[in-house]
């Protein structure tokens, strides 16, 4: 060992280091909800980071496990539901291990809410004109360093959509805060989002920058996403996928994409693929995607 790597961090040291490290870090998250049949298992060992001021998109279809998610960060799920492994460090804070007391100073003031259907959340009898912001105004007002958007802009009409988008990026430019913006509406993630995070049936598949992730998704079921997008240039084939997602009590073994893949094979049924980085910052699940990655240069 050097006398390098022994000497203590320096003061402006450590706190680069501090500067650096993500707001958020998930590390194997797990949730189970409790059924008569058996667990289902919602997140099965999902694990990102969200950087200081940037976007993060999770993204997905209904039911893929985006808002559980969200609300295992916050510590928030209910019962059958429960957080069964894993780690959430907000800030260097696991969020899994600190009590509820300690909890309840970190929520709103170190990670806020904005919660899906903002119509639901507030007063029914007041006009929803007169609430629209509301739930963007409480999630900021003590500064958080991380907020969770789901969904925010779920049953609105597009004009409506537009100034709450316009709103969230305003928020991320004035105060630099970190966020999580879920949803499932393609087109409003590439508006806004730095990076995608891509998941189905409770794992993330796919995590990527925005521009690669729509230009060149890896994984099948992003390829998948994006080819549903309508266009407004031109005509094209809806692509579909044959298939249900599996019973969610009892995850396929292998890749939990292969009973609905195209291009599936028996290495995709026997054994699960890790998350690895198949291009700079481009991490995928996917034992068969360098079939379909773009040629390096000569």
């Amino acid at each position: 060992m050097t006398a390098s790597q022994t000497q203590p961090l320096s003061a402006s040291q450590a706190t680069d280091a501090s500067t650096n490290r993500p707001v958020l870090e998930v590390r194997d998250l797990r949730v189970h909800y409790a059924t008569p049949e058996g667990d289902v298992v919602a997140v099965n060992g999902v694990s990102f980071d969200v950087r200081r001021g940037e976007i993060l998109g999770l993204v997905g279809e209904s039911g893929c496990g985006k808002s559980t998610t969200a609300m295992a960060i916050l510590r928030l799920v209910q019962a059958p539901g429960r957080i069964v492994g894993g780690h959430i460090l907000l800030d260097g804070t696991d969020l899994v291990k600190v009590n509820e007391r300690r909890l309840n100073a970190i929520r709103w003031r170190d990670v806020a809410l904005i919660p899906q259907g903002a119509m639901n959340s507030l007063n029914p009898v007041m006009k929803v004109k007169d609430q629209q912001r509301v739930c963007i105004a409480m999630a900021i007002a003590l500064n958080p360093s991380l907020i969770i958007a789901d969904e925010p802009t779920s049953a609105l009409d597009v004009v409506v959509q537009r100034v709450v988008a316009q709103t969230l990026l305003d928020v991320k430019r004035r105060l630099n805060v970190s966020m999580i913006l879920i949803g499932h509406d393609m087109g409003l993630q590439a508006q806004l989002v730095d990076r995608v995070a891509v998941m189905y049936a409770g794992n993330i598949v796919e995590i990527a920058p925005v521009q690669a992730a729509f230009s060149e998704p890896l994984h099948p079921y992003t390829q998948l996403l994006i080819g549903a997008i309508p266009s407004i240039k031109e005509r094209k084939p809806l692509k579909v996928t044959e298939g249900l997602t599996h019973d969610l009590r009892r995850p396929p073994p292998g890749c939990v994409f292969s009973l609905r893949c195209p291009h599936v094979a028996d290495e995709c049924r026997a054994i699960v693929p890790a998350l690895r980085e198949m291009k700079p910052d481009h991490l995928v699940a996917c034992h068969r995607c360098e079939n379909w990655l773009p040629a390096g240069p000569a």
